[in-house]
């Protein structure tokens, strides 16, 4: 099977990310892997970077299939920790959890990409998914919300307006 992406093609994506956001991320390393993450399958290019301020590591997983950032991690030594202590939950499953906050507020919304997990996040001291969803363009002065689910509860613990 070859692959769509390179080393390069895979960093720039990675530094597309952090430019755009404007965020003070150095990238380290860049390699390939043939394991499952998550729920993603097939080649994933796995761009590793430095948090400067917090000395925490920054880690993005990129579908070769899809071209795309699917996921971003941070914590001190995440992938050693996520290997130790398996997540509980899937991506697939903490978008369910985010569809379902969707349709139950009854709102017109799209999940954004990537989706980013935690180490600990806020008030959530375990694993934490971190789901972006948009709203559609209205006068009030947010875009989305952001939903903060529980590794360990598999439930959303908060919510903020971004």
């Amino acid at each position: 099977m070859k692959n769509e992406l390179n080393v390069e093609s895979a960093t720039k994506l990675a530094q597309a990310y952090i430019d755009k956001n404007s965020f003070p991320w150095i990238i380290n390393k860049t390699s390939l892997s043939n394991q499952t993450f998550f729920d993603i399958y097939g080649y994933i290019w796995i761009v590793e970077g430095e948090i400067p301020s917090t000395g925490r590591t920054v880690v993005f997983i990129i579908s070769d299939d899809k071209k795309m950032i699917e996921l971003v991690l941070f914590g001190e030594d995440i992938l050693d920790k996520i290997s130790k202590t398996k997540p509980k939950l899937e991506i697939s499953q903490a978008i369910k959890i985010a569809q379902s906050y969707i349709i139950k507020e009854d709102i017109s919304a799209e999940i954004e990409t990537p989706i980013r997990f935690y180490e600990s996040v806020m008030d959530i001291r375990t694993f934490a998914w971190v789901i972006n969803i948009k709203l559609p363009p209205s006068p009030i002065e947010f875009d989305g919300i952001a939903l903060f689910i529980s590794d360990e509860t598999k439930s959303i613990e908060f919510t903020r307006n971004i």
